[in-house]
């Protein structure tokens, strides 16, 4: 009997190994590491650019870069005040490497475009239960709530929300696994994805007081970036990217306060806060966020455009820095200076020779002054002049693979059709190496949905639903700008005061989709 019960005393100590076996992230030890580490949080510009001018920076360039914006002594060398900086605990969003003031606290040029927004913790660490976990989260919501006039509630954890705060080790439902204990301690997307993740694998507390990690902190450093906050080097800032102790009376300072009202403003004595949650219950929010319907549907001039109603056939900037769409032979100008749509349309064949009455699809290439429109079986190419006058160039059939697009794309420096579920590369060549198809939702995560519509306006791609949303992804920030919203009102030329004009982004170091890319090394 003794033998039967230390035999299960042995199993339940074994599998206790196994099942709370925590991983250490690795440290920052030779320069192989280090340049990984630098890779990873932005410092190397050849690791996401083809620019050969960026990618003649050496390494040693680079790391008197990091040292001077991490306020060490700059040598260029990986001495061990910058491994030290290096193995810190930290965020796992990349620093910016822009020039600007490095004590400098700037958004991320994009925020939420409602004032009421929802929140679901799905689980919680192992250290703290659920209920305190809980309470942590909603007063680190509180904490920005103090300065700012949204209204953030706590739905249940398994309903959907704007914020979803999840705790997640090595590998999960995005491209950037956690690293184990130390390391990246947590990440964050920026609005309005609203993804907030932590590592399981942290010794999460609750104590101020302790050299275990503070919830806390983490959750009010990730929530500025789910807000739009980027990085600070001043170590006074909870936006530093580095994990570090802090008062719990100290944790926003004066210039995290400006920041975050710069995006939204300052609270009024009537904004509502998080601090007394309404109970949603699980039926009253479905698996995919609904079409919002709203009492006014009007333009930042009026009364709502005929074409925001529609499905555009294609789409593109036009030469002349006004957005062409096309619509059953008729072409739309949206002026983007006075942000008004043209009062009266034009032919297609007025300033596109050839082209039939129904198109799918539109792409100007800037740089070498080419258009390519894409009917159901045909590519027809314009060239533009110097005077920007657009001149028929050829049409050409399309392999059967090419047929049917909604529309088209400009993504990653190429040309794509865009079908219902799919992309497919569209061959600049003319060979027409039949590639593989990627599907929408493998290419873009969460979207979903069939697409009627497709375009790119500047970097950013815009998708219209077959239920009547729109989804608008940013190749700068990798991630989506406007996110399952009404496509009547939620995108430049067609937005409401409610819904903010979607602006294009400038570059930011932010998560990159690295297997799109090709991938660049130091030249020495």
């Amino acid at each position: 009997m003794m033998q039967f019960v230390f035999v299960q005393f042995l199993v339940i100590i074994l599998l206790a190994k196994h099942i709370y076996c925590i991983s250490k992230a690795k440290s920052v030890q030779t320069t192989d590491d280090a340049l990984e580490y630098l890779n990873k949080f932005g410092y190397n510009p050849c690791a996401t650019t083809t620019s050969k001018a960026l990618c003649s920076l050496d390494f040693k360039s680079v790391v008197k870069n990091y040292q001077k914006r991490w306020g060490l002594k700059v040598t260029g060398t990986l001495d061990e005040q910058t491994k030290k900086m290096m193995n810190r605990p930290r965020c796992g969003l990349p620093d910016l490497t822009e020039n600007k003031p490095i004590n400098e606290l700037k958004t991320r040029a994009s925020k939420w475009s409602r004032n009421t927004l929802t929140w679901a913790l799905r689980n919680g660490p192992t250290q703290l239960s659920l209920t305190k976990t809980t309470k942590i989260i909603e007063e680190s919501f509180g904490e920005w709530l103090k300065y700012i006039p949204l209204d953030i509630q706590k739905v249940c954890s398994s309903c959907e929300a704007d914020f979803v705060l999840e705790f997640n080790r090595d590998r999960h439902d995005d491209p950037y696994p956690f690293d184990g204990s130390g390391g990246t301690l947590a990440h964050a997307y920026l609005p309005e994805d609203g993804r907030v993740h932590f590592d399981s694998d942290e010794t999460w507390t609750e104590s101020f007081d302790s050299l275990q990690t503070n919830l806390f902190l983490v959750a009010v450093h990730e929530l500025g970036h789910a807000l739009g906050l980027d990085h600070t080097f001043n170590t006074k800032s909870i936006m530093y990217p580095a994990y570090q102790p802090m008062a719990r009376d100290k944790i926003l300072p004066s210039p995290d306060q400006d920041a975050i009202q710069d995006l939204y403003g300052k609270k009024t004595d009537n904004t509502v806060t998080a601090k007394s949650p309404t109970r949603v219950s699980q039926a009253t929010i479905s698996k995919y966020p609904t079409l919002r319907t709203t009492s006014s549907q009007t333009s930042i001039h009026g009364e709502m455009h005929t074409r925001c109603r529609l499905f555009l056939d294609a789409g593109h900037l036009s030469p002349d820095k006004t957005f062409h769409t096309f619509k059953v032979g008729m072409v739309w100008r949206y002026l983007i200076d006075s942000e008004s749509w043209e009062t009266i349309p034009s032919t297609y064949r007025s300033k596109y020779k050839k082209l039939p009455n129904k198109v799918s699809g539109s792409v100007y290439k800037s740089v070498a002054r080419l258009i390519y429109i894409f009917s159901s079986s045909h590519v027809y190419r314009y060239t533009v002049d110097r005077n920007n006058q657009i001149e028929f160039k050829n049409e050409q059939e399309l392999p059967d693979y090419l047929h049917d697009a909604v529309g088209a794309i400009y993504y990653l420096s190429q040309v794509y059709i865009v079908k219902t579920h799919t992309i497919h590369l569209f061959d600049l060549d003319n060979t027409y190496e039949q590639s593989e198809p990627r599907l929408m939702t493998e290419e873009f995560p969460r979207f979903y949905g069939t697409v009627k519509s497709a375009f790119t306006y500047l970097n950013m791609h815009h998708f219209f639903t077959a239920d009547r949303l729109v989804f608008i992804w940013s190749e700068s920030l990798v991630t989506w700008k406007t996110y399952a919203k009404p496509m009547e009102t939620s995108w430049f030329a067609c937005s409401t005061p409610d819904t903010p004009v979607t602006r294009p982004d400038r570059h930011r170091h932010q998560h990159h989709r690295q297997h799109h890319h090709k991938h660049h090394h130091w030249i020495n």
